[in-house]
């Protein structure tokens, strides 16, 4: 529903209108986040959550699920006439960004949904909460996989950093 007065915009008002707002700010703020840990990822070997997100749902999933996938992509890649080999990894790496940040866009609506509940807005506190509890199970996920050499407080600490950092800014 939109409310409009003779001098003013258009205003989203109502839940659907703050889950959408929070959508995009999710899909926004992810974004950035994916960019930056990314530089971080390839200057000094951090972790890097969308690449760990996807290495371990792979192990997870139930083996169809995976083959399924695995299949699909393979054939999409034979219709289209590229080379399975040259362009498998590639496209591992571009479902990972993209399963990620799809997250933070939903995990955004959801937050702005919920918050719009319980009061007006976002304050730091509640985006300092959201930020821990929302990288828990990504810190989990990166520190099983294991891919990084940096010692593990450390990636607990620069991980634990960015998802406050995350969840201040959706505030």
């Amino acid at each position: 529903m939109k409310n409009t007065t003779e001098n003013s915009k258009p205003e989203l008002t109502g839940n659907k209108g703050k889950i959408s707002q929070g959508m995009l700010a999710g899909l926004l703020l992810t974004a950035s986040l994916t960019g930056f840990m990314y530089f971080i990822y390839q200057w000094v070997k951090l972790p890097f959550v969308p690449f760990d997100l996807f290495d371990w749902m792979t192990r997870v999933l139930p083996g169809r699920v995976v083959t399924f996938g695995i299949d699909t992509m393979i054939g999409i890649f034979r219709f289209l006439g590229f080379n399975v080999a040259n362009t498998a990894k590639s496209a591992e790496q571009f479902i990972a960004i993209v399963q990620f940040i799809t997250g933070g866009a939903i995990l955004g609506g959801i937050c702005f949904g919920i918050y719009n509940r319980i009061k007006n807005r976002l304050d730091s506190l509640s985006g300092i909460i959201t930020g821990i509890v929302s990288g828990i199970p990504f810190i989990t996920i990166s520190l099983a996989i294991g891919q990084s050499p940096v010692f593990p407080l450390f990636q607990v600490f620069w991980l634990v950093f960015l998802f406050i950092l995350w969840g201040i800014c959706m505030g």
